[in-house]
């Protein structure tokens, strides 16, 4: 069965991790926007939950960097390599060496 990608193709991780940091990235800025009061600004029941959110948010967002660079680069450097290529036609003989008994 061919499909068009196979779990071990780098492009399959690549997309993933585009996905995933695409996804962490769309949760954060939803939960900033639903924070949002009439005046635009972020609201917290109390500093202490400000500093943490805010810290563990801007941690996953450098994450969620980092992952979708990592896909980038897969995406444009990943190659397989456990595929081999099979060529038609004659083998190539030139590189057999004979050994002459006397």
């Amino acid at each position: 069965m061919n499909t068009l990608f196979h779990h071990t193709d780098p492009k399959f991780y690549g997309i993933l991790f585009l996905l995933i940091g695409l996804l962490i990235r769309y949760s954060i800025g939803r939960r900033k926007f639903n924070r949002r009061g009439i005046g635009g600004l972020q609201q917290f029941s109390n500093y202490e939950k400000a500093v943490t959110i805010t810290l563990l948010e801007w941690i996953f967002k450098w994450v969620a960097n980092i992952i979708i660079l990592c896909a980038i680069f897969l995406l444009a450097f990943g190659t397989n390599h456990s595929k081999p290529t099979v060529q038609q036609g004659k083998p190539d003989v030139s590189s057999i060496h004979t050994i002459k008994t006397p």
